[in-house]
C-alpha cells in the first residue's frame, strides 16, 4: 500500500495547477490570435463583403480589413471593420454627357466611408444564437449624402425587399450601453433645394440604452466636443456657422436632463447690404423634464453679440 505524504500531495497539486493556469493562460492569448487570423483571412473578408452587399440593391459595400477580438471591448466580443466604403450606383443609367451629369461630385459615389466601426455583442447570449450588440464605436467616418437637380439622392440604393428585416430572420437585439463617434465629417448637399450643410463632429460619446422600442431607449450621459455645423442658403445668401466646444447632457431625476454648453457661432447674410457678419457665443445651462418640455430651466446663460453679453437666468415656459 502507497502512502502519500502532505508534502508529497501538496507538491504535487501546486505542479497540477500551476500546469493548469498556464495552460488556460496560453489558450486565451492563442484564441484571439487564432480567430483574428481566421476572421481576417482572404477567403472571410470577400465572404463578409458579399453578404454586406446582398443588403443593397445599386450599390457595393467593401470592407479592407474584418478582425475579432476578446480582449478589446471585455468581457464582450468585438468585431472590428475597418477602411470600409459603401459605393453607390444609384446615377447609374442616367445621361452621362449631359451637363447636370457632369457636376456631380465624385464623393457622391461613395456617400460612406469610415476607418473602423466596432460593434461589441454579448459572448453568452452569442452562443445560444442572439445577436445582442452592447457597445458601437465608430471612428473617422465621411457622410457624403448628395441629391440632383432632379431630386435623385445617392442614399437610394436599397432594395425594397432589404430595409425591412425581420426579428426571427437574425435574432437581433439592440441594447447598445456606450456608443461614440470620433473624427466625424457629415455633408448634405442638396442642389434641388439649393441647401448646403456641412458637420464636423471631434468627439460623441453617450452612455444609456439605444434600442429599437422607444420605450426603452434611455440617455444618462452624452458629450459632444470640438464640433461644428455650417450651413449655406444659396438662394437667400445665408450663411450660418455654430461651433460647439463643448455639450454635456447630464441625467438627473426621473425624466429631467441638464444641458452644459459653450459655443461660438456667426451668422453671414452675403445678399443683404445691412450686415456682412454677425459674430455670437452662447455658454451657460439648460435644464428640461422631456415629459414636459414646455418649461426651460435657464441656468446662467451667457449670450454675446458682436462682443456685448447678454444674461439669461429663470425659467421659460412655452405654453398654447
Amino acid at each position: 500500500m502507497i502512502s502519500l505524504h502532505p508534502p508529497f500531495l501538496f507538491s504535487n497539486m501546486g505542479r497540477f495547477f500551476k500546469r493548469t493556469i498556464i495552460t488556460l493562460a496560453i489558450i486565451l492569448v492563442v484564441l484571439p490570435i487564432c480567430v483574428t487570423l481566421v476572421v481576417s483571412s482572404q477567403w472571410f473578408r470577400p465572404k463578409i463583403n458579399e453578404i454586406c452587399t446582398s443588403f443593397v440593391q445599386d450599390g457595393k459595400i467593401e470592407m479592407d480589413t474584418i478582425s475579432l477580438s476578446l480582449f478589446e471591448e471585455f468581457p464582450y466580443l468585438s468585431l472590428k471593420l475597418s477602411d470600409g466604403v459603401v459605393h453607390s450606383y444609384a446615377f447609374e443609367g442616367e445621361d452621362t454627357d449631359s451637363t447636370f451629369y457632369k457636376r456631380i461630385p465624385d464623393k457622391a459615389k461613395t456617400p460612406l466611408k469610415f476607418k473602423e466601426f466596432v460593434v461589441s455583442v454579448n459572448i453568452p447570449q452569442l452562443l445560444f444564437g442572439k445577436i445582442n450588440i452592447k457597445r458601437v464605436r465608430i471612428v473617422e467616418p465621411e457622410i457624403f449624402a448628395f441629391v440632383t437637380p432632379w431630386g435623385k439622392a445617392n442614399w437610394d440604393i436599397f432594395g425594397s425587399d432589404t430595409t425591412e428585416t425581420s426579428d426571427s430572420e437574425f435574432n437581433l437585439n439592440l441594447g447598445i450601453k456606450r456608443f461614440g463617434i470620433r473624427d466625424a465629417n457629415v455633408t448634405y448637399f442638396d442642389t434641388e433645394q439649393k441647401v448646403y450643410y456641412k458637420g464636423v463632429i471631434g468627439g460623441f460619446f453617450t452612455k444609456g440604452n439605444i434600442s429599437l422600442d422607444p420605450e426603452k431607449i434611455e440617455l444618462k450621459f452624452g458629450r459632444m466636443i470640438n464640433s461644428s455645423l455650417a450651413a449655406v442658403i444659396r438662394e437667400t445668401g445665408t450663411a450660418a456657422r455654430v461651433n460647439i466646444d463643448s455639450l454635456v447632457i447630464q441625467e438627473g431625476e426621473e425624466d429631467y436632463y441638464r444641458l452644459a454648453f459653450a459655443s461660438k457661432s456667426d451668422v453671414t447674410m452675403e445678399s443683404k447690404s445691412y450686415t456682412t457678419g454677425l459674430p455670437f457665443n452662447f455658454k451657460g445651462g439648460l435644464g428640461v423634464d422631456i415629459s414636459d418640455p414646455s418649461n426651460i430651466d435657464i441656468d446662467s446663460l451667457i449670450i454675446g453679440i458682436a462682443g456685448s453679453p447678454i444674461i439669461l437666468d429663470g425659467r421659460a415656459s412655452f405654453q398654447e
